[in-house]
């Protein structure tokens, strides 16, 4: 199996005081579409 070309882990990120990410992981292989959902 070939390592992702992507790979996030405990990802978080804060928008003016706001966390608008908290502990986010993924991986994405080569070819695989990938989307987020959530709140906007």
């Amino acid at each position: 199996m070939t390592p992702p070309i992507i790979q996030c882990q405990q990802l978080k990120h804060v928008y003016a005081g706001k966390v608008a990410l908290s502990d986010v992981n993924f991986e994405l292989n080569a070819g695989e579409p990938i989307g987020l959902v959530g709140p906007n």
